[in-house]
């Protein structure tokens, strides 16, 4: 009976001590596979959260499917989450940190959306501020362009450097007209440009010049050549004799040498007066005087001038003829 009673309690803790280590092994499986559960499915609500965060910020949330698939992705991943939160509690371990792991990887998502959030709004406000900057510069730079006029300053003198007064300078491009005073004409209010300036005064040739404003006043000389004119000479004859006595009633003709074809030709004759004669209106050239002869009792004498632009002198000395 004792024998009996033994076996059976010792069968009886065989059997427990199975069933512990089946319990025990069996425990440590589930743990197991909670552990991987649990990391498995906090990287599918990472994914889930970001494919959900893109699809908002693309804004497909608004449309009636993807309000369905939003839904639809929400829900499933609520029940991954709640299939994580079970499992970890029965399992007994690890439930608060895979719920805190789980709020940091939200918390991840949102910062991520604020920062993306963030950028737009510095782009969008970095173009409007340089687009406001652009738009301000040009109308600033328009207002610039009007404001910017200059004075153009004409000096007009002769050949000699001379000014010269009441001299007529016109801005032909502006169709304005200025009279110098001192030599000098202004004209003022004119924008960046080339300008035709034309001057002109009495005796003296027209004269033109370009000149181009950039960003300044400019000043501008303006030379005036005498005008071309029949300019004349005169010739004034002195005649004396070896003792430098002024003789009278000599003869004194004046022939120009040129030839006729290029010159005048001219031919002109005059007697003494207190031993001078003149000749006007010469114009210029070369010419030969001759004085004296056998009527004049002294013996001829000849003298080459020439004219060029200036009044000349020429003396004559005459000596008496030999009487044969």
């Amino acid at each position: 009976m004792r024998r009996n009673v033994q076996r059976q309690r010792s069968k009886t803790r065989s059997i427990t001590s199975t069933v512990q280590v089946l319990l025990t092994l069996s425990g440590v499986v589930l743990l197991v596979a909670g552990l991987v559960l649990a990391v498995s499915g906090a990287s599918v609500g990472s994914a889930f959260g970001a494919v959900n965060d893109e699809w908002n910020d693309q804004g497909w949330g608004t449309d009636g499917d993807g309000d369905g698939g939003g839904t639809a992705e929400t829900d499933e991943e609520t029940d991954v989450t709640d299939g994580e939160d079970e499992t970890a509690d029965d399992d007994g371990t690890g439930g608060s940190d895979e719920d805190g792991g789980g709020d940091g990887n939200d918390g991840a998502d949102s910062g991520d959306d604020e920062q993306e959030d963030d950028e737009n709004g510095s782009d969008d406000g970095d173009d409007s501020d340089e687009q406001d900057g652009v738009d301000d510069g040009d109308d600033s730079d328009d207002e610039q362009e009007e404001n910017d006029r200059y004075a153009l300053t004409a000096f007009v003198e002769d050949e000699n450097g001379d000014s010269i007064d009441n001299a007529t300078v016109e801005l032909e491009d502006e169709d304005r007209e200025v009279h110098t005073e001192d030599g000098q004409a202004e004209f003022d209010d004119l924008a960046d440009g080339e300008y035709e300036l034309v001057a002109d005064a009495d005796g003296y040739e027209q004269t033109r010049e370009t000149v181009e404003i950039d960003g300044d006043d400019e000043a501008v000389l303006l030379t005036l050549a005498s005008a071309d004119e029949d300019e004349t000479n005169a010739l004034t004859v002195l005649v004396e004799d070896d003792d430098g006595n002024s003789i009278d009633g000599v003869a004194v003709e004046l022939e120009s040498t040129d030839d006729p074809l290029l010159g005048s030709g001219e031919q002109r004759e005059a007697e003494t007066d207190d031993g001078l004669v003149e000749f006007e209106d010469l114009a210029d050239g070369e010419y030969e005087i001759t004085a004296g002869g056998a009527e004049d009792e002294y013996e001829e004498t000849r003298e080459m001038v020439e004219l060029d632009g200036d009044d000349e002198a020429v003396l004559l000395t005459l000596s008496e003829a030999e009487n044969d």
